[in-house]
């Protein structure tokens, strides 16, 4: 009954989610897309002549094959644009691999192109040694660059003219971050509390690439909604970035706020702060009501009552009353003097089968001085007649020999699978794909079973089917048999 109590890590701050968010809407389209002729299968491409005679001409031929292939339409050596390729966030004085694609117009690699890139940033940076002459090698450049400021980026790449293609560029964002920085904090704290019991933060200190800064010590500030939360200074457990204490938290709110905030003077200033949910344990806020899922008219089933709190735990102290309800009529009140311990089982008893028209419910409800609203809970229950007949099950062996007399029976049951004794029928047999069979009347036996011969003259998978047809509804059940014949001696 008990639900999760942790919600995982908590909301960031503003700032670091803005700066998530964009991250990610640049780094769309960033990672690389693998096509055949971007692996290892570029290297092909200059033996794809020789393949010509093998592969056949024309439309149907393979785009591996690119110009070469007689009346294939498209010019892999003529680019139409960029692909610029680099992580959102990197790392401050540390090499960066870039990937820069050159594209057809088609959107696919433009494998022949021979043009060469200038490379530039909008933050200081050290660039390639053969920045302005960097080549394509089947249609893909790489290098590195490596930045040497911190903050947000545009880098930028030019590639002039060629003969086939137009002069070309391509720019992403990047940020650019100190790995030993903190820049944001990120808590984790159960998204449920109990009242009045401590509760264990932890506090993880990262830089703006979200990885935890080991040598982040605090101390830190909290500060609260809660008046028994003071705004004290504290200094966390630390490992590696990684800090913990304690709160408690003194009065009941669904959105109760813990804000933790640097108090080492970094700049900017870096906090979080999150919403939790304080739950009082003595005080029942819903119903557990657990009750078969089917049960028989006439006949009394027990439906256990337990009263709960905001974390799914037994109110030890509820005592009640509450009010049965079947279809939205009251059927019973049942007295504080039932409940023990939080729960209370109460016996039902249905007198009406419930149809696809006319289902049964089952409300119990706080009928206490003043009644509690949220004490409500409603099942649903299925209410069938034990005297009706809504099947057969069929006693026929998976396998029988082929024109040798097999014994069936035949028991009529109710919705719940239980025997129907004092069923009269008649049912009938037959087989649909062996018509030569051999069926024998059914036979009505003192226990409400029926029982009959079957004889078939045909090998492989047979039906047999029961039915009754005499009253709506028509009641039929279809079995299977493999037949099979005796084998042969000598």
């Amino acid at each position: 009954m008990l639900e999760n109590l942790f919600s995982g890590r908590t909301r960031r701050g503003a700032n670091a989610d803005q700066r998530r968010l964009a991250r990610k809407r640049r780094s769309n389209g960033g990672g690389r897309t693998l096509r055949l002729e971007s692996l290892e299968n570029r290297s092909l491409l200059s033996a794809s002549a020789g393949l010509v005679p093998l592969l056949g001409a024309g439309p149907a031929a393979p785009a591996l094959l690119g110009p070469a292939t007689p009346g294939w339409p498209s010019n892999v050596s003529a680019a139409t644009q960029l692909s610029l390729h680099v992580s959102p966030g990197v790392a401050v004085n540390t090499p960066v691999t870039v990937t820069v694609d050159a594209l057809a117009a088609s959107g696919r690699l433009a494998g022949g192109y021979t043009g060469t890139l200038t490379v530039a940033s909008t933050l200081a940076a050290t660039y390639p040694a053969n920045n302005g002459s960097i080549a394509f090698t089947n249609g893909v450049a790489t290098f590195q660059v490596t930045f040497t400021a911190t903050g947000e980026t545009l880098l930028s790449v030019n590639a002039a003219a060629t003969t086939n293609s137009p002069a070309l560029s391509a720019s992403k964002d990047t940020d650019v971050a100190d790995p030993a920085v903190v820049t944001q904090f990120d808590l984790h704290l159960p998204g449920k509390v109990a009242l009045n019991t401590p509760v264990t933060v932890t506090v993880v200190a990262e830089n703006g690439l979200d990885q935890p800064v080991a040598g982040y010590v605090g101390p830190v500030t909290i500060t609260s909604n809660d008046p028994g939360i003071n705004g004290s200074t504290i200094t966390p457990s630390w490992k590696n970035g990684k800090g913990t204490f304690q709160v408690t938290f003194t009065v009941a709110n669904t959105s109760a706020t813990l804000m933790v905030a640097d108090n080492s003077g970094l700049t900017p200033p870096v906090s979080q702060t999150a919403t939790i949910n304080v739950v009082d344990p003595t005080v029942a806020t819903q119903f557990d009501v657990q009750s078969p899922r089917k049960v028989a008219t006439g006949t009394s089933f027990n439906v256990m009552v337990t009263a709960l709190n905001g974390l799914g735990g037994r109110v030890k102290t509820y005592s009640g009353p509450v009010t049965v309800s079947i279809n939205g009529s009251l059927y019973s009140t049942i007295p504080s003097s039932s409940f023990a311990n939080g729960q209370a089982l109460i016996p039902v008893t249905l007198s009406t089968p419930s149809t696809r028209a006319n289902p049964t419910t089952l409300t119990v409800a706080d009928d206490s001085a003043t009644p509690n609203a949220s004490l409500t809970k409603t099942v649903d229950i299925v209410a069938i007649d034990p005297t009706v007949v809504t099947g057969f099950t069929v006693s026929l062996s998976p396998f029988v020999q082929i024109n040798k007399a097999t014994t069936v029976y035949v028991t009529p049951v109710n919705g719940l699978g239980a025997p129907v004794t004092d069923y009269p029928g008649p049912i009938t047999a037959s087989s649909s794909s062996d018509t030569g069979a051999t069926i024998s009347t059914p036979t009505l036996l003192a226990n409400g079973t029926f029982s009959f011969s079957v004889t078939f003259d045909k090998a492989g998978f047979q039906s047999l089917t029961v039915s009754d047809t005499n009253v709506p509804p028509i009641l039929t059940q279809k079995v299977w048999t493999d037949v099979i014949s005796p084998r042969s001696k000598g």
